[in-house]
């Protein structure tokens, strides 16, 4: 057993200290298992690619959203309540403020995090591209031009119409057994964290750009060190001291 009741133990043990009804408590003979941490299966930079390249092969409607999500770390209630008003053009950040999740059958919106507080993402290069074209690709579709201050939502299902809450994880039970995928869509922000980590950001930087609630959650459950990453960081120290 890894764990019981404390109820259990309790009474049996007070019945033979108080009550003296029984010799020994049987709790103390059962050999119990050490509960082991749990650990997301974060996916690898190559499945992550992999997985890209089938939703853009596939022209999978999604693709733009899931890219958004593995290059961002954004959550996916974060991803599906984006809106083209949160998108700053100027300085390629996104304004993640809320976020849609599907609770008794209806769809929800909330604000993005536990604190309530919103927080900023930076659009890569490559990301950027991605959701200009596929802004492109609905103004041909609906014969409207969609503007940047527009209210609407950003990825929407093909009437126009926002996505409900949990639109990433359904399709992504179809996508797994086709790009030999086995994490959760939710281990694409551990992706990130990791990857963020691994490039030489601090904790507390990656917690605000993220949008983290705090590095605790952070270090113990996501952040997933590489030997490649502690050997760079043993030289590091090794040249410092040598050239200090």
């Amino acid at each position: 057993m890894s764990s019981q009741p404390t109820a259990i133990p309790t009474a049996l043990e007070y019945a033979r200290k108080t009550e003296q009804t029984i010799a020994t408590n049987p709790v103390d003979y059962i050999d119990r298992i050490p509960a082991t941490k749990f650990r997301p299966s974060q996916p690898t930079a190559e499945e992550v690619t992999r997985f890209l390249a089938y939703l853009k092969d596939t022209e999978h409607q999604l693709y733009p959203a899931f890219a958004f999500a593995c290059m961002t770390g954004a959550r996916q209630g974060e991803v599906l309540a984006l809106r083209w008003t949160d998108i700053d053009p100027a300085t390629r950040t996104v304004r993640i403020t809320k976020s849609r999740t599907k609770e008794r059958g209806q769809t929800i919106e909330r604000p993005s995090r536990k604190t309530g507080n919103d927080y900023a993402v930076h659009i890569a290069e490559s990301l950027w591209h991605i959701l200009t074209a596929h802004k492109e690709a609905k103004d041909k579709a609906t014969g409207n031009v969609v503007k940047l201050n527009d209210p609407g939502c950003v990825f929407t299902d093909r009437n126009g119409e926002p996505l409900p809450g949990n639109a990433l994880t359904d399709a992504f039970r179809y996508l797994k057994p086709r790009t030999g995928l086995t994490c959760r869509v939710h281990d694409f922000r551990g992706f990130v964290t990791s990857q963020m980590l691994a490039a030489g950001s601090n904790p507390a930087e990656v917690r605000d750009i993220i949008g983290w609630r705090d590095a605790t959650t952070l270090l113990n459950y996501y952040a997933q060190p590489t030997a490649e990453a502690g050997r760079k960081a043993i030289e590091g120290i090794a040249q410092l001291i040598a050239h200090g």
